[in-house]
């Protein structure tokens, strides 16, 4: 992560052979005033990389989303896609801290989130799963 453009935060990735030495970082995930903020990785079983990360757009004035992008190669990341909305029926989300988990061929996502109501818990974790992704083939 690189933060010395706030509020642009912008994600990369690298990797190694041995663990010592890392080649050029590669940028993943870039936006024009947006901060992606806890990025955090998975390998599914069938080799695919997957990153998802919480972007700010509006400087911590508002809402927040999670969102990913997922990898075959490590090389190539496409754009990341909101995964939570962070506006719906008039409440703002502000979802944040997304760690995803792969066991068997399931991949599990926890996420916290905040709504800005008075009729909902001020913090409150969620799981999501994506049964359908991630086998041997």
């Amino acid at each position: 992560m690189d933060a010395t453009a706030y509020p642009q935060v912008d994600v990369y990735v690298n990797t190694s052979a041995d663990g010592l030495t890392f080649p050029n970082e590669q940028l993943v995930a870039s936006e024009p005033g947006t901060s992606y903020w806890d990025p955090a990785l998975a390998q599914r079983p069938n080799g695919n990389y997957e990153l998802y990360a919480a972007p700010d757009r509006e400087e911590g004035a508002g809402r927040q989303q999670v969102a990913g992008t997922q990898s075959n190669n490590f090389v190539r990341w496409p754009k990341p896609h909101d995964l939570t909305p962070g506006f719906k029926g008039g409440t703002e989300y502000w979802d944040y801290w997304p760690e995803p988990f792969v066991l068997g061929n399931k991949l599990t996502l926890y996420y916290t989130s905040e709504r800005a109501t008075s009729t909902q818990p001020p913090g409150t974790g969620h799981i999501w799963t994506d049964p359908g992704q991630g086998g041997n083939g």
